[in-house]
């Protein structure tokens, strides 16, 4: 078969450029499980709507609550006591792991995130708690049928980016399986991401015709050297050719 080829060449953004980057509310982050990894779903409602999926949150509430209680269960039973409602109050809304390893740094158990999700946290350490979690099927349906845009979160952080001037098969196909399900848009600007990577999922998201939105993953003092996106950041930095195939 042969293979579709484009070729792109990028500019830097400068910080007017903001605009042409879909912007809106906070959106609702839902996990989803992609084989053995967990990955993000992002819902856009710049319409309203979300109060359609009122069931679905309800549900994924209750089970990141059951994963919670097993959590704290676990890291009491091996010496580093931290009681259900001590995490909740950690957190406004949605609590968990990082909030759970902020704990563990006040009380002296570990001296940072990284020490707490490397020897505790992670799957396979012995803290860790899992919790059912949708298809990305399901994510995606939910999401669209409440009237809302779905976005795939920062797909780098999944090892689907090899940040080379091609743009990796892997991200091609995972991106195209999930526009299947109805998938809208793609995370492409990330404060986390280094300027290939912002490239090369920029490059997927304009070959298969996919939204483009941006987001700095700003938690606070949680994340260091994040700062949150504003009218003068500079969205990549440098011009770059790039090309994606499908």
């Amino acid at each position: 078969d042969q293979k579709l080829v484009q070729r792109y060449t990028y500019k830097p953004l400068e910080p007017d450029s903001l605009s042409t980057v879909v912007v809106g509310d906070k959106p609702y982050d839902i996990t989803f499980q992609e084989e053995s990894r967990e990955v993000h779903m992002l819902g856009y409602f710049p319409f309203g709507g979300i109060e359609n999926i009122a069931d679905f949150i309800k549900t994924q509430q209750r089970s990141r609550q059951l994963r919670n209680e097993k959590m704290c269960e676990l890291l009491t039973k091996s010496g580093m006591p931290v009681s259900i409602e001590e995490l909740q109050a950690e957190g406004s809304v949605v609590v968990g792991r990082l909030h759970a390893a902020n704990i563990m740094i006040r009380k002296g158990y570990v001296g940072s995130v990284k020490e707490a999700f490397s020897n505790y946290l992670t799957k396979g350490k012995p803290c860790y708690a899992g919790r059912e979690k949708p298809t990305a099927k399901d994510a995606i349906e939910a999401i669209s049928y409440a009237g809302g845009v779905a976005v795939l979160a920062h797909p780098f952080l999944y090892g689907w980016t090899g940040c080379r001037n091609t743009v990796s098969e892997i991200l091609i196909e995972k991106v195209q399986n999930l526009k299947e399900f109805g998938l809208k848009g793609v995370e492409v600007f990330h404060g986390e991401a280094s300027n290939c990577q912002i490239l090369e999922t920029k490059g997927a998201a304009d070959t298969l015709g996919m939204t483009i939105t941006a987001g700095s993953d700003y938690h606070g003092d949680n994340k260091h050297n994040l700062k949150m996106f504003s009218c003068d950041t500079k969205l990549y930095r440098e011009s770059e050719e790039i090309v994606a195939g499908c």
